[in-house]
């Protein structure tokens, strides 16, 4: 597998935290704004047993994310600069050693 990143904007004096939770998300639940911060629930697919052998799909809220305006219009900078990425990732061949 293949990496591909870049930073997104340098920051002096910022370090890693191995406890930081690690979001994932299928889509986006619901979305607003109260009193100028971004408001997102972010959702997932979970399976879970049904009777017998049967699952079930169950969709839950994975996070209630909050965001300054300003902290908003870098995340979607940095989503559209990373699925640019991921699609120049994808149209170009492999390299093979």
């Amino acid at each position: 597998m293949s990496v591909t990143g870049k930073i997104a904007k340098p920051a002096l004096g910022v370090f890693g935290n191995d406890a930081a939770p690690i979001i994932y998300a299928d889509y986006v639940i619901a979305y607003g704004v109260n009193n100028g911060i971004v408001q997102l629930e972010l959702g997932a697919n979970t399976l879970v047993p049904g009777e017998g052998s049967t699952v079930k799909c169950r969709p839950v809220v994975t996070t209630h994310l909050r965001l300054s305006a300003d902290a908003a219009q870098q995340i979607v900078a940095s989503i559209t600069k990373a699925l640019d990425l991921g699609a120049k990732a994808a149209s170009s061949p492999e390299k093979k050693n």
